[in-house]
């Protein structure tokens, strides 16, 4: 995966994922969890200033055709791949659906599911940001 520079300081990528990928839940649902002063959400995008070891950064995160569009500054290589395995788990890019639709087939419950939520991902970021918002401890 080839990032490409422009002269404006930032890279863009783009990161395939398996489809189905229901992409409007998981923004919903970080929206529902964004870490104000840090992250913006709306329906078509996720944003989210960061900051890796010294720098200052920031990273935007669109749908593309089956992958998530990603532009990341500074356009730093040491930035840039970081930024790139935590995307690819924050939005749980590396799920294989199918296996997951197979193995939930053999429970009743656990397939219905799977046929009414085609490509919903529920990755653990999103996991851990439940449990502390339920439990009322503020985010960093």
């Amino acid at each position: 995966m080839k990032a490409k520079i422009h002269k404006q300081n930032y890279a863009e990528l783009d990161l395939p994922y398996r489809p189905p990928y229901d992409w409007q839940s998981i923004l919903r649902f970080y929206q529902s969890h964004s870490i104000t002063g840090l992250e913006r959400v709306n329906e078509d995008y996720f944003e989210r200033l960061f900051r890796f070891n010294r720098t200052l950064g920031f990273v935007r995160v669109q749908a593309g055709k089956n992958c998530l569009r990603v532009r990341v500054a500074p356009d730093s290589h040491c930035i840039v791949t970081e930024v790139k395995t935590r995307v690819r788990k924050m939005f749980d890019l590396d799920c294989d659906p199918g296996l997951i639709t197979a193995a939930f087939a053999r429970v009743p419950l656990l397939a219905r599911l799977c046929a009414s939520f085609p490509g919903l991902r529920l990755p653990r970021v999103m996991m851990m940001r439940s449990v502390i918002s339920s439990t009322g401890i503020s985010s960093p």
